[in-house]
């Protein structure tokens, strides 16, 4: 190996959980990190490939931590976007109840949205009339109306974080795919080669973030952990809509669903109407997703991402966590229905001309936006939540269950835990986060200060951008 660099921490993953573990470090310790991607650039994967919502937490559980997560993390984002002008619009969302039975999801919906500490004035049931009034587009029993909900670009505001890590010392080793990794009596080495030139090198740390997505179960494989886990990979097809609804529905619309396996929430693949920023200043309206089962984390097209890592993920993942979902009958009937909706046009149109029922195969004028999420399956069947691997000086992190929406709250708490374990008990601390005005790592912790959500909070609301 021709070189060898040494850094306090490396993070592999520059999407927006690894970034955001990078930003939150470097404000709290005056240290050496490295990110390391692949990529050329930052956020390449489903980072921006996401809906672009960013959501608040109407339908999750207040008795979780998931809900407060996304709660305080929605406002985080917003002053990053606020104050670095970054895209970022309020739109609503509209959770719709087609069928009479599923009336109390959205019942519920409002008590847990309150609870989770949504202010009551931002959320309300509405009656099929109120709902017409709103969106002539749109008919269902009950609607939950979130007049919050937001949209923003993920891959922007993940970029400008690092710039603002990068300012804090940071450095990014941007196209370097990891090989493999080894964890030593003295930290962690990881040999890594340029995708652009095939030289191998070698990055040497103290403590390994292994944030890589789509690839963090394997890496951790690489480090002996969580070899009871494999993964299930979903990729997510959107279409372009046209006239007249990319005019005529202003909010998100989103059908409830209760598919899932095993209790898992699966909702994200009931296709829904989402706006989505078009990476040129502009919005445009895309239907979608659905959950095509896949091989690989990139699989975009196509039933796997190619030959090769179609077999290394058939003949590496451990067998035992795959018997139960194998077994029941709910996984075959749903990965059946979502294949098919990825053959044709009509079978999305048909599920969400329930609820829009205008909605025709016409109005679906292009493809959209794809991504590949992954979710974990253990023992107990699949994870609903992120999964932490510790190992004396890494952390493998499983993101699951959060979405980007949870990601900087979920972060700051992670390195509050691994704080807590002692493992950044040599590096120097900062006495103030250089940053602290954007986002305040005791603000983001704090779960049990409902108040602290709010921007006054910070102090500086009258403040720009350094």
């Amino acid at each position: 190996m021709s070189t060898k660099k040494n850094f306090d921490i490396a993070i592999i993953g520059g999407g927006v959980v690894g970034i955001t573990m990078g930003f939150w470090l470097s404000e709290l310790y005056d240290c050496s990190i490295v990110v390391i991607d692949k990529e050329p650039g930052l956020a390449f994967h489903q980072s921006s490939r996401n809906t672009c919502a960013v959501h608040r937490p109407v339908l999750d559980d207040p008795r979780m931590k998931i809900g407060r997560i996304r709660d305080r993390s929605y406002h985080l984002w917003h002053r990053l976007a606020e104050t670095y002008r970054l895209p970022w619009i309020t739109l609503g969302r509209l959770t719709l109840a087609v069928e009479e039975e599923d009336a109390f999801l959205l019942e519920r919906g409002l008590k847990w949205g309150v609870e989770n500490g949504i202010p009551e004035n931002e959320i309300s049931l509405l009656n099929r009339e109120e709902i017409k009034r709103l969106e002539p587009y749109v008919d269902c029993v009950k609607g939950l109306l979130s007049t919050t909900e937001s949209v923003t670009s993920y891959g922007d505001l993940t970029r400008r974080l690092f710039l603002l890590s990068e300012e804090n010392g940071v450095q990014f080793a941007r196209g370097a795919e990891v090989e493999q990794i080894r964890e030593t009596g003295e930290g962690i080495e990881i040999e890594i080669r340029d995708v652009a030139s095939g030289i191998a090198s070698g990055i040497n740390c103290s403590f390994l973030v292994n944030a890589g997505g789509g690839r963090a179960l394997k890496l951790a494989h690489m480090l002996h952990t969580g070899m009871e886990y494999s993964e299930i990979n979903l990729r997510g097809e959107y279409w372009t809509v046209g006239e007249p609804l990319s005019a005529g529905v202003t909010r998100n619309i989103y059908p409830v669903t209760r598919h899932g396996i095993e209790g898992i929430d699966l909702s994200f693949t009931g296709p829904h109407l989402i706006t989505r920023y078009d990476g040129l200043g502009g919005w445009r309206k895309e239907i979608g997703p659905t959950g095509a089962l896949v091989l690989g984390a990139f699989a975009y097209s196509g039933s796997c991402e190619n030959m090769f890592t179609a077999l290394e993920q058939i003949f590496s993942t451990p067998v035992r966590p795959w018997v139960k979902v194998l077994g029941n009958k709910e996984f075959y009937s749903f990965a059946w229905n979502q294949w098919r909706m990825t053959q044709s046009k009509t079978g999305i149109v048909r599920y969400l001309k329930r609820c829009i029922p205008s909605l025709d195969e016409r109005m679906l004028v292009s493809k959209g936006v794809t991504g590949v999420l992954y979710e974990v399956l253990g023992d107990k069947g699949f994870s609903w939540e992120p999964i932490l691997l510790d190992s004396p000086s890494s952390v493998s992190i499983l993101y699951v269950g959060l979405g980007a929406t949870g990601a900087p709250v979920f972060s700051a708490r992670t390195i509050l835990d691994l704080i807590g374990k002692g493992h950044f008990d040599g590096l120097k601390k900062r006495a103030k986060g250089p940053h602290d005005y954007v986002w305040n790592f005791d603000i983001a912790t704090d779960l049990d200060n409902v108040q602290s959500n709010r921007n006054s909070t910070y102090g500086l609301t009258s403040r720009g951008a350094k």
